[in-house]
């Protein structure tokens, strides 16, 4: 299946399954063998199916906002960024997914409420969504683990030099500079890009706390011009073993 298709199958979840609690359709797919780390959701197919239910049970505004959507995708990965509201708060959103013969294998996100006000003014997801530049999606990604390689292995170098130019959108932190700082790298998991578009997924700290984080990535002319990124703390306690990574 290529990308395309790939991206089809997962905007189908969104708008059938997730939007409209399509049961049938998600039965269709989502493989039975799910392989779930969010971690409140239960493993398997029949986790999401659950949650589904619950969701199906809380109460719905009458005029939601449309949920905003950037997509990422490279071979059978395809990581969708969120803006929605949910419970009557404003959250940020990374929804990662891995494709198996034409169903939903496997899943990874992290979900953060936003902050109002936020300390930085830049829109926290919101900016371009277009994938340019498809034939240079593997240079990027070669930039971007370079620059992660260097954040896990030389927390102290000059962060300034690479980031000066760089359009922060994280809403805790009001400079990349300032964000790449905070937030300790110890581990980069997963690394997928789509022409100007390159998503990392990571194990970080800030202070003491341990963090699941998807950082994006926006690039031109071989240079990071714009940043965004979802942290989720990884609780003790999970719905399943199979850990946030």
């Amino acid at each position: 299946m290529n990308t395309l298709n790939n991206k089809d199958l997962v905007t189908g979840f969104y708008k059938r399954v997730l939007a409209q609690g399509d049961l049938a359709y998600a039965k269709k797919i989502i493989k039975e063998e799910y392989i779930q780390h969010s971690p409140n959701i239960k493993n398997g197919r029949s986790g999401v199916l659950a949650m589904l239910q619950h969701m199906a049970q809380l109460p719905k505004p009458k005029k939601p906002p449309k949920p905003f959507y950037r997509y990422i995708c490279e071979g059978d990965m395809v990581a969708v960024h969120l803006g929605i509201d949910f419970m009557g708060q404003k959250r940020a959103v990374v929804d990662l997914f891995r494709i198996e013969d034409g169903q939903l294998a496997e899943h990874w996100d992290a979900s953060e409420i936003l902050p109002e006000p936020n300390t930085n003014p830049t829109p926290p997801v919101a900016g371009p969504t277009r994938i340019e530049n498809v034939k240079m999606g593997g240079h990027n990604k070669m930039i971007v683990q370079e620059f992660t390689d260097k954040l896990v292995t030389q927390k102290e170098f000059d962060k300034s030099k690479i980031m000066n130019n760089m359009l922060e959108h994280t809403p805790f932190c009001n400079s990349s500079v300032s964000y790449f700082t905070t937030v300790k790298f110890e581990k980069v998991h997963r690394i997928i890009a789509e022409g100007n578009y390159v998503l990392t997924q990571a194990f970080a700290k800030v202070d003491t706390k341990a963090y699941a984080v998807f950082d994006i990535y926006r690039l031109e002319q071989s240079k990071i011009v714009e940043h965004w990124s979802v942290r989720q703390e990884i609780p003790e306690q999970m719905a399943h073993d199979n850990g946030m990574f």
